[in-house]
C-alpha cells in the first residue's frame, strides 16, 4: 500500500500520518498497539500521531479502555484533506501579499524585491536543494529541532546537492543548531540511499557547527549574501518556503545570522565523530 501512502503525503500527511490512515481504513477499531504492531510506526509515536488525525478530523475513537480507533470514510478524508490544503494556500496568499508590501517599504527605491513562494514541505526543500546548488562562497543555516529533523527527513531533495556543493572545496557551510538539538536522532531520519553522502558531508572540513542556548524559533538560510530561504510554518508543521533573491535582504540576514553565531558555542569533535560514526553504522 506505499503507493496510497504516498498519495497520501502529497496531501500533508507525514509519514506516520499516512501509514495510519492506511492501516485504519483497512482495520476499523483499531488499538494503539495493533496499529503500532501492524504498520510500523514505533509505539513511543503512535499516540501522537493517532490523536494528530483525530485532530485533523481524519479519524475518531470509541470510549472505553483501551480506547479503538478508526478512519473516517475516505470520501469525507479526502474533503478535509483538500480543505486543509485551501485553508493554507489561503493563509500563505494573504501573509504573502503582507511580506511583499514590506519589502517593497524597505528596498532603497521602493521597488517590489523578487520572491518565490513554495506551498509545499517537499516543494520547499527540492528548491533549497536548488539555493545549495547556486551557493559559490557560503551557505549558512539555522533553525530549531523541528526544521533540521524536515529537512533530513526530506535528505533526497536536500543532500545530494550539499555532497554536490562540497565538490567546491572552498565553500564555508555553517549549522547553528538549538542546545537541545539531538545529531544522532537527525541521522536516523535521513533516507537510507544517502546516508554515504550524509558521512561525506559531516566530514568536510569547510563544515562547523555550533549550538546556542536562546531558542530558536526561525529557520532560515543564508547564501553568498544573495539569497535567503525562509521557512514557512502552521503551527508545528512546515507547509513550505519562502524564497527571496535579493543582496540586501541577504546581507542583513546574513549580519543576524553573524550575531547569532558568535553567541554559540562549538560543538564538540566528539559529538561530531560520534554522529559520523553512528552514520557510517548505517551504511552497513
Amino acid at each position: 500500500m506505499h503507493g496510497l501512502e504516498d498519495e497520501l503525503k502529497k496531501f500533508g500527511l507525514n509519514s506516520y500520518q499516512a501509514k495510519a490512515v492506511v492501516f485504519l481504513l483497512e482495520n476499523p477499531d483499531s488499538t494503539a498497539e495493533e496499529v503500532s504492531k501492524y504498520s510500523g510506526i514505533p509505539m513511543a509515536k503512535v499516540y501522537q500521531v493517532l490523536d494528530s488525525l483525530v485532530k485533523m478530523g481524519l479519524a475518531s475513537y470509541s470510549l472505553g479502555r483501551p480506547k479503538r480507533y478508526s478512519a473516517l470514510p475516505a470520501d469525507q478524508i479526502v474533503s478535509r484533506l483538500v480543505g486543509r490544503i485551501e485553508d493554507r494556500l489561503a493563509s500563505l496568499k494573504d501573509s504573502a501579499r503582507t511580506l511583499l508590501e514590506q519589502l517593497s517599504e524597505a528596498s532603497v527605491e521602493g521597488r517590489l524585491q523578487p520572491v518565490k513562494i513554495v506551498d509545499s514541505e517537499e516543494g520547499a526543500w527540492a528548491e533549497y536543494g536548488k539555493m545549495v546548488r547556486r551557493t559559490k562562497e557560503y551557505i549558512y543555516n539555522t533553525s530549531d529541532s523541528l526544521g533540521w529533523d524536515s529537512g533530513y527527513s526530506h535528505g533526497n531533495l536536500m543532500l545530494p546537492a550539499y555532497y554536490d556543493l562540497i565538490q567546491k572545496r572552498k565553500v564555508r557551510i555553517r549549522c547553528l543548531y538549538p542546545d537541545n538539538y539531538n545529531l544522532l536522532h537527525t541521522v536516523t531520519l535521513v533516507p537510507k540511499g544517502i546516508r554515504r553522502k550524509l558521512f561525506k558531508i559531516y566530514s568536510y572540513p569547510g563544515h562547523e557547527a555550533r549550538k546556542i542556548k536562546k531558542d530558536i524559533t526561525l529557520f532560515f538560510s543564508v547564501s553568498d549574501d544573495e539569497r535567503v530561504f525562509l521557512v514557512l510554518r502552521d503551527g508545528n508543521e512546515i507547509v513550505g518556503g519562502l524564497f527571496i533573491n535579493d543582496p540586501l535582504t541577504a546581507r542583513t540576514f546574513r549580519e543576524v545570522y553573524d550575531k547569532l553565531w558568535e553567541k554559540g558555542v562549538p560543538v564538540t569533535s566528539r559529538m561530531v565523530e560520534a554522529a559520523i560514526r553512528y552514520a557510517g553504522k548505517l551504511l552497513k
